[in-house]
């Protein structure tokens, strides 16, 4: 009887614990969104790279050359057949780097210098929460590495994907960047931004700062919305946002609640212009030929 006292005694200590960290850890959350954003050009000690890659040297990578075999399904015989080899070229990597996620290659050729050339690439290591741009690659040769320099010319809330903002002769302006931390805060044991994500535009000038453009009301704009990709199409200036978590389908941390609260859904946004730093006039879930929203479904 006593050991079952003392074990229910601990165990309210416990939950009473759990709820002040819970408080102090809320605290802590607030005052990091309240500080900033962690939204910025490349750092210092970087190089201090512009989002279009300029201000800075980068470093120089060896892309290693890999010859892929192209197979092509015979439906006499019901198999794949040999049909030839492809060049590729992959890039590992390494401490100090993404580490294990990368995301979102967004190509840019309006920027080749030589028409058999490869044009400047950016990704988005989510994992670290930067933007890296890959240009000046050397021509390829088959069987022989490519060089290229590395820049990391941004940072953001755990990046997936971006998207270019030009003016009408084709200049970078900025970036769109999707953002997605489904776990809120983007670091441990300190955070500097807690926040599930939204759509950012990172400009170019180093004199303007950083904005989110989505989500762009309601609880929402204050607590995030984990999103995944942007997509924009210039002639009408709309733009699509995927708002996904990864455990959509896992019970129970999704729960018809959370379906309600927080549904993964495909957004559109109206924005004012895309030749330079946009904002969403109208934004929406995008709905079916029948009108049904298209979300995520069970």
């Amino acid at each position: 009887s006593s050991d079952l006292i003392g074990a229910c005694s601990s165990l309210h200590s416990q939950r009473a614990m759990t709820s002040m960290r819970a408080v102090v850890l809320a605290g802590t959350f607030s005052a990091a969104v309240a500080i900033g954003d962690m939204c910025r050009h490349g750092d210092a000690k970087e190089g201090g790279c512009l989002a279009d890659g300029w201000g800075c040297a980068g470093e120089q990578v060896e892309f290693q050359a890999y010859q892929l075999k192209v197979e092509r399904w015979n439906s006499s015989s019901e198999k794949n057949l040999g049909y030839g080899t492809i060049e590729s070229y992959a890039l590992g990597a390494a401490p100090g780097t993404w580490q294990m996620y990368l995301h979102g290659p967004m190509l840019r050729p309006s920027e080749r210098t030589m028409p058999a050339g490869i044009p400047p690439v950016y990704v988005s290591g989510t994992w670290v929460g930067a933007i890296y741009r890959y240009d000046n690659f050397s021509l390829p040769t088959p069987g022989k590495p490519l060089t290229a320099t590395q820049k990391v010319v941004g940072h953001a809330l755990s990046p997936s994907t971006t998207w270019p903002v030009e003016d009408a002769t084709g200049k970078l302006k900025g970036l769109l960047v999707a953002e997605g931390q489904p776990w809120w805060f983007n670091q441990l044991p300190l955070p500097t931004q807690v926040y599930k994500g939204g759509v950012e535009y990172l400009p170019v000038n180093d004199q303007e700062k950083c904005e989110y453009i989505f989500p762009d009301a309601g609880w929402h704009k204050e607590l995030g919305q984990v999103v995944n990709t942007v997509d924009c199409h210039k002639g009408t200036n709309v733009c699509f946002f995927t708002v996904w978590k990864f455990y959509d389908d896992q019970r129970p941390i999704w729960s018809n609640t959370s379906q309600k609260i927080a549904p993964d859904c495909l957004y559109y946004c109206i924005a004012d212009r895309l030749d330079e730093r946009p904002n969403c006039v109208k934004v929406g879930v995008v709905k079916d030929e029948h009108g049904e929203a298209i979300c995520h479904k069970d």
